[in-house]
């Protein structure tokens, strides 16, 4: 596994995506919301990532890079969530989202970190990830390189990239 940031997940918006929210992550159920003193999105309900901003354009990755899986990185508190992939392939415009959770987390009042292996097996073009939780309130955080921890929990192979998200 080679150990480097691909993207970063964008919600900190400060005003700029207040006219095309849905632009960095789309509330499909409740709310998502970004709060600008805490620097946090704090999410109620369900939540897609598969948006211009956050979704990983894993087919070219794939092409001219030789990337295998993509790791994601959170750093998360409160009521527990499920997640789900999501991918888009080029003939299709529509985003498909997996029949099961690939991890449910479980709610923590303490910043945690969750280590999920985003597969790219099939022949998407690209994949991201969705989020369902109960209508109390999920939290998610920005974490910068420096504090960002090593992956913990999921199995990796030689070809995944680590995604500090």
């Amino acid at each position: 596994m080679r150990d480097f940031t691909l993207c970063n997940l964008v919600f900190d918006n400060d005003g700029f995506f207040d006219s095309f929210p849905q632009i960095a992550v789309r509330a499909t159920e409740g709310c998502a919301t970004y709060d600008t003193q805490g620097k946090e999105l704090e999410i109620r309900g369900s939540a897609d990532f598969t948006t211009y901003l956050n979704a990983l354009s894993i087919g070219k990755w794939r092409k001219y890079a030789s990337v295998g899986n993509a790791c994601l990185h959170l750093c998360v508190k409160g009521a527990a969530f499920d997640l789900y992939a999501t991918r888009v392939y080029a003939d299709y415009p529509e985003v498909f989202r997996g029949p099961k959770p690939l991890v449910h987390v479980d709610g923590q009042e303490e910043w945690h970190d969750v280590d999920v292996v985003i597969p790219t097996t099939d022949d998407a073009h690209i994949v991201s990830f969705a989020i369902e939780s109960s209508d109390e309130q999920s939290v998610f955080k920005t974490v910068s390189e420096k504090d960002a921890g090593r992956l913990q929990s999921a199995e990796y192979h030689d070809d995944d990239v680590f995604c500090k998200i």
